[in-house]
């Protein structure tokens, strides 16, 4: 990939079933760059820093002056996730230290892809942006705001053949330890990504010279991570379509049909995911059964650890930040995807829906819907 890549290999273990250890296997295929590293020279040498915005701001609307004025919402520095984040930095100022603290809010995000229409071919980058620069500079292709920092590794085409030597043959129980493994590759590539030198910034800051001629002491945090369902689920270290299938609260799947009522928006606030010692230790527990061959993933003392909020046995590897940032929360970092998640997801689906009742009832009114 250039300067600054690194190749890298990640152990992962395989559960082998009661009874049994579970295997080490080492994965190769890591490619990933220093985030530390990335950032500093970013900041250190793009003239476009001055552009940054550091400190939160309050944007509000008012219609008239005979209305209130309202606040909204456009840019991450206006967000009160930023400003709180903002405040928090402020109050690790030690003795002595008179450098402005500022917020660089990282906004990672990834997304499997196909390489070419045909063949298998494909790839699964990593890249974060900043939150500082504003989403209309962002959102333009010819810009290159991006930062391209891991290629994450797939899983291996032996790896049914390892399986196969460590007899585990039946396909059910199969497809459960390839899908344990590829969560569990994923976490173990954001563990390197997450190094003691970006824990030690993320603790106490790091001083930068920055281009637009200002020292600070920059503090990076995860202001979201973008994805799709899927990914998100998968960051989360919570099981895809299950239970209580939202990465942010614990709404069961049962209830999805009240969303937009009063209830359902009581329900979201009253039950968000909370990224606790309860949630760490249960998924220890989950993880040591397994792994030590107490027992299997569907057992009925791991399914009743982790089955009612939808948990798998993975350790997150974002409960590093936790250490060192007691408000941090997994569960807040993942956003809407209105791309995937409504126009070319639910919205999509909805539209089609709608055309083949048309279609049913009278094949003429899609010929007029088109008119319209």
């Amino acid at each position: 990939f250039g300067d600054g890549w690194t190749a890298r290999s990640v152990s992962v273990d395989i559960p082998c079933g009661k009874g049994r250890q579970a295997v080490p296997v080492v994965i190769p295929g890591l490619q990933t760059r220093s985030l530390l590293n990335t950032f500093v020279h970013d900041l250190t040498t793009n003239p476009a820093v001055k552009t940054y915005h550091w400190e939160p701001e309050i944007l509000m609307h008012q219609r008239s002056t005979a209305h209130p004025s309202t606040q909204v919402y456009g840019e991450v520095w206006t967000s009160r996730r930023f400003r709180r984040m903002h405040k928090e930095v402020q109050r690790l100022r030690k003795p002595g230290d008179d450098l402005p603290h500022c917020v660089l809010a990282l906004m990672p995000g990834s997304d499997g892809t196909h390489l070419a229409q045909f063949g298998t071919a494909s790839a699964w980058p990593g890249y974060f942006d900043y939150g500082n620069r504003s989403k209309y500079v962002r959102a333009k292709r010819d810009a290159k705001t991006m930062q391209h920092c891991v290629s994450f590794p797939k899983l291996p085409d032996d790896i049914n053949d390892t399986l196969q030597r460590l007899g585990v043959t039946q396909p059910s129980v199969k497809k459960e330890i390839l899908t344990h493994l590829r969560r569990e590759l994923n976490h173990a590539a954001w563990t390197r990504l997450l190094d003691d030198d970006f824990r030690q910034a993320y603790q106490h800051g790091i001083v930068i010279s920055c281009a637009d001629g200002v020292t600070r002491r920059v503090f990076p945090r995860f202001f979201c991570y973008i994805a799709d369902y899927p990914e998100k689920m998968l960051i989360a270290t919570l099981k895809d379509n299950g239970g209580c299938p939202c990465p942010r609260c614990l709404v069961k799947k049962g209830d999805i049909h009240h969303v937009g009522t009063p209830e359902d928006l009581e329900a979201r606030r009253e039950n968000v995911r909370r990224h606790d010692g309860i949630w760490t230790r249960t998924v220890n527990a989950a993880r040591s059964l397994i792994n030590k061959g107490i027992t299997v993933f569907k057992s009925k003392r791991v399914t009743k650890l982790l089955k009612p909020k939808s948990w798998v046995p993975t350790k997150n590897a974002f409960e590093c930040l936790k250490e060192i940032h007691p408000t941090f929360s997994v569960f807040e970092l993942f956003t809407p995807d209105l791309l995937l998640e409504i126009e070319l997801g639910v919205w999509k689906n909805l539209l089609i829906h709608l055309l083949r009742i048309l279609q049913a009832a009278d094949p003429r009114l899609l010929d007029i819907l088109n008119e319209r």
